[in-house]
């Protein structure tokens, strides 16, 4: 609409020799289908225009009502511009809108990482917060190709599947990887060992973390006193980076006396 707009005041000026504001003036005529842009006494091909213009403007008209109807009424979680606009490049897809899920999108926000949210569950207990947070929120499947590529998967950042469902995790995994080979995927796989082995057989996955091992650790080192800044994992092992720069890996602190512990610890 606003293309023919700009055509038809164009049009006014440079072929029909008119005022800026006459030629806007008519072109908003056209635009608002009351009547075409200029008189009858005009060149055949631009009263053959007009009539092009004034059934574009008809369609697009109707497109535009029905549009914006449906953006008032839908109660979407997705804009325009702004916040909650879905990007396009550079972005993090997180699938899953859980407690982990929204704490994922929460924490990237803050590293200043764009991020689109996509959930099944229209009414799941996380997503009137999300619409608060100003994060974009998607319904639908996360292993829907179709809504993959609509997300510009090729185009983001990486994937993180974090949802409840330990096989829908997968099933976004497989999804993407044949969307694109060479996305970075996170899968949660929930702590079942089998899940992750029959995983590493579907496809290559570069570091399979416990979590729950991870969090332990650092809540460890902090207990006894160590300052951790990170705890991490390296294949089966776990590390702690420590306030002084240091990394210690955390299986020495088990195999070391308590005495030494403590005295360390002071």
């Amino acid at each position: 609409m606003l293309s023919i707009l700009v055509l038809d005041t164009l049009l006014g000026v440079f072929a029909l020799h008119e005022p800026v504001i006459t030629a806007l003036w008519n072109a908003a005529k056209t635009l608002t289908t009351v009547g075409p842009a200029a008189s009858e006494h005009v060149p055949t091909w631009y009263q053959a225009l007009s009539v092009f213009t004034l059934l574009c403007v008809l369609g697009f008209s109707a497109l535009f009502t029905a549009g914006l109807v449906d953006r008032m009424t839908s109660g979407r979680f997705t804009g325009i511009v702004g916040a909650r606009a879905v990007p396009r490049r550079g972005h993090v897809i997180v699938v899953g809108l859980g407690q982990v899920g929204i704490r994922l999108c929460r924490e990237l926000q803050r590293l200043g990482v764009a991020v689109v949210a996509v959930e099944r569950d229209s009414a799941a207990e996380c997503v009137p917060l999300a619409k608060s947070l100003g994060i974009p929120v998607i319904f639908g499947r996360g292993g829907d190709r179709f809504l993959l590529q609509k997300l510009a998967l090729p185009r983001a950042r990486a994937i993180v599947a974090v949802s409840s469902d330990v096989l829908e995790n997968i099933a976004v995994a497989v999804a993407a990887r044949a969307i694109a080979p060479d996305q970075r995927i996170v899968l949660r796989s929930g702590g079942h060992e089998d899940v992750t082995a029959e995983s590493q057989s579907l496809f290559h996955i570069a570091t399979a973390c416990d979590v729950n091992l991870i969090g332990g650790s650092f809540i460890a080192a902090a207990a006894l006193g160590f300052q951790p800044r990170a705890t991490f994992t390296v294949g089966s092992r776990v590390y702690a980076l420590l306030a002084d720069g240091s990394v210690h890996e955390v299986l020495e602190w088990e195999t070391h006396d308590r005495q030494t512990v403590s005295v360390t610890a002071r």
